[in-house]
């Protein structure tokens, strides 16, 4: 957080807003953290309060998958649709949707939760603590995992293999996030 403060200390025109997103459940309402696996000790962080103490203006929290989600309708592939599934695959997976032109997030702020789904109950442990969700194989820190477990001879690093580098693959090239938009018109 220090690190949004500090760019925040560099601008210089007056902000009308601030948006923060959050890789995990959360109520956008309250601008409250509900539960987070990937960063511990955040669950039930007030996240929108210190954005606003500072400059002063509005702040938004919001799941990141949510506001991705949003960021593709109002400015992306998605423009002009009037629904959309926004997809995202990095450390977990999440989903993002956008309905009738508005953020859905169902009944109790889960709807996008989609990498909690049990695929497989007799599947690799999830750090939710259920079995077989689709987070548990498919994200980047489980693609890594298996990608070393098959070649224990080799290390992922910068200067491992990458398509981009020689059939070579890199860290980036394990660990970006994957995006995709599902768009209905």
């Amino acid at each position: 957080m220090g690190m949004v403060r500090d760019l925040l200390a560099t601008v210089e025109a007056p902000l009308a807003a601030v948006g923060v997103s959050f890789g995990g459940p959360v109520d956008a309402a309250q601008g409250l953290v509900l539960l987070s696996h990937h960063v511990p000790g955040r669950e039930k962080v007030p996240l929108r309060e210190w954005p606003e103490e500072r400059p002063g203006v509005p702040a938004a929290v919001d799941n990141d998958a949510n506001a991705g989600a949003l960021g593709e309708w109002r400015f992306g592939a998605g423009q002009g649709c009037d629904s959309l599934l926004y997809v995202t695959v990095s450390t977990g997976i999440g989903g993002g949707w956008i309905m009738h032109g508005r953020p859905y997030r169902g009944a109790d702020g889960m709807a996008g939760e989609i990498g909690h789904v049990v695929i497989d109950p007799n599947g690799p442990a999830c750090i939710c603590g259920k079995r077989g969700c689709l987070e548990a194989p498919v994200t980047g820190p489980a693609i890594a995992r298996h990608a070393r477990g098959r070649r224990p001879d080799r290390r992922l690093t910068t200067e491992g293999p990458s398509t981009s580098n020689g059939g070579r693959w890199t860290k980036p090239a394990l660990y970006n996030p994957v995006e995709l938009g599902i768009m209905i018109k």
